[in-house]
């Protein structure tokens, strides 16, 4: 008997019917679709990693933590890293079961997945994406964006005289003022105190804004603003001077800029 034969008869003995070559076309499609779109998530990761990283609080590091290392170790987006990992495996995996990806290496794959990733990722951050996706996160589950963006919680420190908040509401009668800030991470609303020395951002401050404050805690969720920065804009411009704690005549310069 030959292998004709054999086959023949295997294909009647197993009921065994031919499978359309269309059907090997939409597994084929399908799987580069999915390689499309997982090679989009891990460029969106990447547009919010660089986003993150780059708007880091760099301005201000040395008045949250010690040292720069411990910063950059306190605040990394270790979610979105881990993350951007999963998708890279997935896409890797995904390749590798495509009609040609046997052909390439590990090591070629990976490199080429890492590279496109990366590459798209740029552009998304350069384009405003990463940011974008940030505040949508913050403004659709705040209680949860720490863990994206965990800047937020190096921010919420007032007793070491850091604050970051959305403003709410705006109280100002010149030259004091209030403004209401929601903070999730310490357990809703605080009032933000202004004062004539205080240094106000340029542009100054409306509804909606994110902002980082330096001052001192003064109880019952009140905090004295020292300086109030916006929250994805770094430097402190020539109006700041660094207060030293043990000279007494150093002092913040008087900014009187409108907040609305």
């Amino acid at each position: 008997m030959d292998i004709k034969q054999k086959i023949l008869e295997k294909i009647q003995q197993d009921n065994m019917t031919p499978i359309p070559a269309w059907r090997f076309w939409i597994q084929g499609s399908g799987l580069w679709v999915l390689s499309g779109l997982l090679l989009i998530l891990g460029a969106f990761g990447v547009a919010s990693i660089l986003y993150i990283v780059t708007k880091n609080d760099w301005d201000i590091f040395s008045e949250i933590h010690e040292s720069k290392f411990t910063h950059i170790i306190s605040t990394l987006p270790y979610l979105w890293l881990c993350l951007f990992a999963i998708m890279l495996v997935l896409l890797y995996i995904d390749i590798k079961h495509t009609k040609h990806g046997y052909r390439y290496t590990a090591f070629v794959v990976v490199i080429g997945v890492v590279g496109a990733s990366i590459a798209f990722g740029i552009g998304l951050h350069l384009m405003g994406f990463g940011q974008k996706i940030d505040s949508i996160i913050a403004t659709k589950d705040p209680q949860h964006a720490h863990l994206f963006n965990p800047r937020l919680q190096a921010l919420s420190r007032p007793d070491k005289g850091i604050l970051t908040g959305r403003v709410t509401i705006i109280e100002f009668t010149a030259p004091t003022g209030k403004i209401y800030v929601e903070n999730p991470i310490l357990g809703g609303r605080w009032i933000i105190i202004i004062q004539p020395t205080t240094i106000l951002p340029d542009d100054g401050i409306r509804i909606n804004d994110r902002i980082r404050a330096l001052g001192e805690d003064i109880g019952d969720q009140q905090f004295l603003a020292h300086i109030i920065l916006p929250f994805n804009t770094l430097g402190l411009g020539p109006q700041w001077k660094h207060r030293d704690v043990d000279d007494e005549e150093t002092s913040f310069a008087p900014h009187p800029i409108p907040l609305f």
